[in-house]
């Protein structure tokens, strides 16, 4: 791992051996916090929008090329993974089963696992850059690919009388996605 971390290093030093504080071309690595919005966090298993979504991670590597002082193509990659509430989940699911099924023991062994939301963004646009001395403000709209998982679920029950078992693992949802923004680099 070490060996790893510092081939990237050195990868990272060449790449920017030669770049400029002058020049509006940049490249930029972020780590942080993937943050649910709207419905995304809800915990209402009737409402078919509710992801029962936490707080998870988010990795994006960007970057621009300016042929032109002002006006430049902005490029992203967006790989981010939100971690499902489990507990309130299956509590909601097994809630759900029983009021449907009235008819289903009340000693079944109940046992349910479920994976995490993903998602990746391979994005591209215009980019425009105003240099204010050192610091460049820069606005952007890209739009692109964007890849979802939903979690992959596994669900079984049993007693002396059932042993059912069922697993759902989905495909990648490709649809067409936009990012937009603005940003201060120095």
């Amino acid at each position: 791992m070490k060996r790893k971390i510092h081939l990237l290093l050195i990868f990272v030093f060449i790449l920017f051996y030669h770049v400029n504080s002058q020049d509006e071309n940049f490249m930029g690595l972020c780590l942080g916090t993937a943050i649910p919005q709207g419905s995304f966090p809800n915990t209402d298993f009737n409402e078919g929008t509710s992801g029962y979504a936490k707080q998870g991670f988010l990795f994006t590597f960007d970057g621009a090329w300016f042929p032109d002082d002002y006006l430049g193509i902005g490029a992203t990659v967006t790989f981010a993974s939100n971690n499902i509430d489990r507990t309130k989940y299956k509590e909601d699911l097994i809630a759900d089963i029983l009021e449907r099924y009235p008819d289903f023991p009340e000693d079944l062994d109940f046992y349910y696992d479920v994976d995490v939301w993903k998602y990746l963004n391979l994005h591209i646009g215009p980019n425009v850059t105003v240099p204010f001395g050192r610091f460049n403000f820069d606005i952007r709209a890209l739009g692109g690919l964007t890849l979802a998982w939903t979690p992959a679920e596994e669900l079984s029950y049993k007693n002396d009388e059932y042993d059912f078992n069922t697993k759902r693992q989905k495909k990648p949802v490709p649809t067409l996605g936009f990012t937009v923004g603005a940003g201060l680099r120095y």
